[in-house]
């Protein structure tokens, strides 16, 4: 689908400088070859494309829909890789201090939470242009996103590809809206594939460290440590699996006896096995 509308909005850039009595002549000749069956109008533009990519100079969109595809299985390869590699940081215990739980929320949840406003880039333009400065800011965002990567690829085309794409693509040409708006959905389909990727990486490698070796976890901060007040967020944060999922929550008492003081560690009273306790809702989270 991407391809053929690539190739339609190119075509349709090239024929607009051409005479239409020639137009008319060949977009005759191709669809007085095509079959009965083709004649339905969506099929009809379908074949009229095909028999186009045969008689044209090279149309990009079936190579531009090959290095697209490439470029959602290497970020999602490079998001497992990522996010494996953020979870073996962030849950390193070498033995001498817990793995401070805090830490896990701020790298696996917090931050995910913060990257959420980039979600504006879904927004319909016909939407963001009712507010002034939104449209910058969108296109700004956009840039930040690992689907990005498709724009560097582009670069790389050679010319007889790029060349007829960036004409189409320009502001000023009918058909660059479309291509537009594609666009923005093209950008931001593999920054999902990414963002899905590292966190399956993540999981993976945190059941991984849980399952072959002895984590012990805890949750330490500079401020005033309040237990009741950690267990109000662990239950805010619970709230999804809480009904099917009781293991998942912390208990107040977990919470209890499991902070960490850099001097004193974590009490003496505490039974080694509630360290490990925080890992069923370390992984739902």
């Amino acid at each position: 689908m991407l391809a053929d509308l690539i190739d339609l909005v190119v075509q349709m850039q090239r024929d607009a400088g051409r005479p239409e009595a020639a137009l008319h002549r060949r977009d005759r000749t191709l669809v007085g070859a095509l079959r009965p069956h083709a004649r339905e109008p969506r099929s009809l533009l379908l074949a009229w494309l095909d028999a186009l990519r045969q008689t044209e100079a090279q149309l990009p969109g079936r190579t531009l829909d090959a290095i697209y595809r490439l470029q959602i299985v290497l970020l999602a390869v490079l998001g497992l890789v990522f996010g494996w590699v953020a979870a073996a940081a962030v849950y390193s215990y070498d033995g001498s201090r817990p793995v401070n739980v805090v830490q896990v929320l701020a790298v696996f949840v917090a931050a995910q939470l913060l990257l959420l406003p980039l979600g504006v880039v879904m927004l319909p333009l016909s939407l963001t242009r009712r507010v002034p400065g939104f449209a910058a800011i969108q296109e700004s965002l956009a840039w930040l996103s690992p689907g990005q990567l498709i724009r560097l690829l582009a670069r790389r085309l050679p010319q007889g590809i790029r060349q007829p794409l960036t004409s189409a693509m320009r502001s000023g040409s009918p058909h660059g809206r479309q291509l537009g708006e594609v666009q923005k959905w093209a950008v931001l389909f593999p920054a999902q594939a990414f963002a899905i990727a590292f966190n399956l990486g993540a999981l993976a490698g945190c059941l991984y460290l849980i399952t072959f070796s002895d984590l012990a976890f805890a949750w330490s901060t500079t401020l005033e440590p309040d237990p009741e007040q950690v267990h109000r967020l662990t239950g805010i944060l619970s709230a999804p699996w809480a009904a099917f999922l009781p293991a998942a929550v912390p208990s107040l008492d977990l919470i209890g006896e499991t902070l960490y003081y850099r001097q004193a560690g974590v009490s003496d009273l505490t039974d080694p096995v509630r360290w490990g306790q925080w890992w069923p809702f370390l992984v739902a989270s």
